[in-house]
Formats: structure tokens, sequence, C-alpha cells
């Protein structure tokens, strides 16, 4: 693998560097440049950003500078106009006129694809109903309230048959209390455990 050459964002230098550099956003010269940048104190031989498109924006004229900030104006997707300073292009930090904070569903860049996994495994969707306190609830418990046509109390679990936590078929599912459900599992675990002994 040979090193290519690319011109830093901040001074404008060409440098050489690996191109897995490139695929990490390694675009400066040096840590100086990097941090210049990031500060939005771009030198007077400062990059171009003309043209150059940060998330939805799109840099189209170099507007001065401000407090030491160089300030570009850019045009968002959407068609309006925002100045917004070198660092937070550069950075990231702002991505947009503003426009993105009133998205909302699947266009949102923040969007999950309507469910989450939590950390024990388990599905959790998202919620149609804007009165609610939480935005996602457990979709297991969800199904089965549907299916017994009431809400599930507190002293309530929702057993996976087969164990597979994202399995969320009615099919797949039993309602059982605390108590059952913690014996149901010692059970399965004592008849696995007696299984890999006897495969020994």
């Amino acid at each position: 693998m040979q090193k290519v050459t690319i011109k830093c964002e901040c001074c404008g230098k060409d440098f050489q560097t690996w191109p897995y550099r490139i695929k990490q956003n390694v675009r400066y010269c040096s840590r100086l440049c990097k941090c210049t940048a990031s500060r939005g104190k771009v030198p007077q031989n400062r990059a171009d950003l003309v043209g150059k498109v940060f998330g939805l924006l799109t840099v189209v004229a170099f507007e001065g500078t401000e407090r030491g900030h160089t300030i570009w104006r850019c045009r968002c997707v959407c068609g309006q106009e925002s100045t917004v300073r070198n660092g937070n292009l550069q950075s990231g930090s702002i991505r947009s006129c503003g426009c993105l904070h009133h998205i909302r569903g699947h266009r949102s860049p923040n969007w999950r694809r309507g469910y989450t996994i939590n950390s024990n495994g388990y599905m959790h969707i998202l919620l149609d109903d804007a009165e609610r306190t939480k935005r996602y609830e457990a979709e297991h418990r969800l199904v089965m309230a549907k299916v017994l046509g009431r809400p599930l109390t507190s002293d309530e679990v929702v057993h996976h048959i087969n164990r597979v936590k994202t399995d969320n078929r009615p099919e797949n599912l039993v309602v059982l209390s605390r108590e059952e459900h913690a014996a149901l599992h010692a059970a399965e675990d004592r008849l696995f455990n007696r299984a890999n002994q006897t495969a020994d």
C-alpha cells in the first residue's frame, strides 16, 4: 500500500498520508492544523471550503472573520442560507440551517428504524401515542396486552418460548407470574445442564 497526496483542509498544504487515514476522516497535515481548525481560527492561507458539503450544508462564500473565527455562508438543502463558523463546520457540530430539529420519523438522522434493542436484548418499539411518558416500550408486552385485550400488570412477565428475545410473535409468547417464570427458567436450565453432562 502506498501513501497518497491530499490537501490539508486547514492550511491548504499538500501532504502524504495512508489511504485508511482518509477513511478515518484524517484530513489535516499536523495536530496543530487539526486543533486550529477545531477552534475555528484558520490562518491567512486558509483552505478554500467553497463548494464543500458538510452534512446538509454547502459552503457558497467566505463571509469574513468574527472574533478570530472564520465565517462561511452556507446554503442548506432546504434552500435557507446561514453563516457558520469554520470550527463548527469542521467538527460537524452544525450540519444544517436548523431544519434538522424539525424533521421527524424516518427522515430524521436520529431515526432508529422505529425500534431499539435494550441492554437485556429485548426489542422496544416507538409508540404513536404522544401522551405516553415513555417514547419506547417493550414490544413483547404490547403484543400480549393486545392479545389479552387488557394492559399487563407489573406482576406479569412475558416469556419467550424459544428464548429468542426479539421473536415477538404471539405464538412464541406466554404470560406468567414472576414465580412461574423463575421456576420455568430454573427447570429449563436443569434440563440443559443434565443434557450437557450426558453428552460429556
